[in-house]
Parts: structure tokens; C-alpha cells; sequence
């Protein structure tokens, strides 16, 4: 396949930040949540080594929801940074596990129809567990059998350092 080049805006611009490196967007998706559908992508790390990475593309039956489908990629982008400065300051505290995030970035296809955009992250291997979701949820460890504290602290942490949000 032929390798893409990519743009990596930061949030609230549209600056080039890199181009001119390849990517592969590999065929076939391999995980899919409530708002989005994941793909596996390699980028070439500019020493002919190609890095695993997970691409996240939005479902937008549900685009209603912002102004453009391009706002979605840069929401994610800072809603992560908002969540690692959390984390840093919940592991300020000293807790028995730090909780640490890994911030995504956009990538755009810019010679692909549609140019489309990708949320895009380093691939972690292993068997995925959600602890809690944004509605209240707590979820048992399937592994452990009972409920993991870290991440119940740390959304309460967030809760009221957000101002109840």
C-alpha cells in the first residue's frame, strides 16, 4: 500500500505541525465502541521502523452534536490533555497507583477522498477492563473479582477539582 502523508494539528489550529511521513491505514476494523470504530495504523518513526497505532474514527450518525465533524478529533485531542493534567495532579497526592493517560493526536489523510481524520495513539497490547463510565457506572474487575479503588478515586478527584462537572 501506499504510505499517506499526515498533518498533525494541535488543538485550536490548523497548523502543519508534520508532513511528509507515511502512514498505512490497515484494512478491516478491530475494535468499535458507542461513538467510534478503531483501525490499527503503522507510521514510519523516520528511521524505516514502522510504530503500531491505533486510529479512532468517529461514527457521526451523531455529528449532530458539534458544528463540524473536524471539532470532534480536536475535542478528543484537549479533553485528554484535561484528563492527564487531572492525572498529574491526582498523582500529586501520592496514591497507592498513579493513573497516567496517553495523549492522542489527528492525523488527516490529506490524499485520500474526503481527506478523513483519525484520532490516533500508541497500540497497547493486552486485554482492555473498564473500572467506570461517564454516567455513573462501576464495573467489577472480570480478572480480580471486585472493584478497583484507583479508578473510583480518581473520578471522584476529577469530579470536584472540575467544579462538579
Amino acid at each position: 500500500p501506499r504510505p499517506a502523508p499526515y498533518r498533525l494539528p494541535p488543538p485550536h489550529t490548523d497548523a502543519v505541525v508534520a508532513a511528509g511521513s507515511a502512514v498505512k491505514l490497515l484494512p478491516g476494523q478491530f475494535g468499535e465502541g458507542g461513538l467510534r470504530t478503531v483501525q490499527r495504523m503503522r507510521m514510519d518513526n523516520g528511521d524505516g521502523q514502522w510504530v503500531e497505532l491505533v486510529a479512532k474514527s468517529f461514527k457521526f450518525e451523531l455529528s449532530h452534536r458539534v458544528t463540524s465533524s473536524k471539532d470532534w478529533y480536536y475535542r478528543e485531542v484537549e479533553s485528554q490533555v484535561v484528563a492527564a493534567a487531572l492525572a498529574d495532579a491526582f498523582n500529586g497526592r501520592q496514591p497507592p497507583k498513579p493513573i497516567a493517560f496517553i495523549l492522542p493526536f489527528v492525523v488527516e489523510l490529506l490524499h485520500r477522498d474526503g481527506r478523513p481524520l483519525y484520532n490516533v495513539e500508541p497500540l497497547l497490547e493486552g486485554e482492555y477492563e473498564k473500572h467506570n463510565d461517564n454516567s455513573g457506572g462501576v464495573y467489577q474487575s472480570a480478572q480480580l473479582h471486585f472493584q478497583r479503588n484507583t479508578p473510583q478515586a480518581f473520578s471522584h478527584f476529577t469530579w470536584e477539582a472540575s467544579g462538579k462537572r
